[in-house]
C-alpha cells in the first residue's frame, strides 16, 4: 500500500471508529447505510428557516447538529437539547455534510492568493 492509501485507509478507520463511539455509525453487518439517505430527513424549504437545510418536520438546522458535534457535544446530549430528533437524524446531517464536501470546491487545497 502507497503511503497515500496507507493514509487514507488510516483516515477512514479513525472516521469510522469516532463514529461508532458516537454511536452513530451503522452496525448492521458492517454495511454502511446508504449514502443518500439524508435525503428522507432533511428538507431545504425557503419558507422554513430561510431556507437553510433543517430536519423534516422541525426548525432544528443541519449546522445547528454539525455545530454540536465539532464542538465535542455528545449525541445524547444533543438529543437532550432536541427532543424533537432521534438518532437518524444525526447520522443524516453528517451525511449531508459529507455529501456537500464531495461536491464542493475544497477550499483547503486552493491555491493561495499571494
Amino acid at each position: 500500500m502507497t503511503g497515500k492509501a496507507a493514509s487514507a485507509a488510516k483516515r477512514i478507520y479513525t472516521v469510522k471508529s469516532m463514529l461508532m463511539t458516537m454511536g452513530l455509525a451503522s452496525r448492521a453487518r458492517g454495511k454502511p447505510g446508504r449514502p443518500d439517505g439524508w435525503r428522507d430527513r432533511i428538507i431545504v424549504d425557503p419558507r422554513i428557516c430561510h431556507g437553510r437545510a433543517c430536519i423534516k418536520g422541525t426548525r432544528v438546522m443541519v449546522a445547528v447538529i454539525l455545530d454540536n458535534l465539532a464542538a465535542g457535544t455528545s449525541v445524547t446530549r444533543i438529543l437532550q437539547s432536541y427532543p424533537s430528533l432521534c438518532r437518524e437524524d444525526v447520522r443524516a446531517a453528517i451525511a449531508y455534510a459529507a455529501e456537500l464536501a464531495r461536491e464542493q470546491f475544497n477550499l483547503a487545497e486552493a491555491p493561495s492568493a499571494g
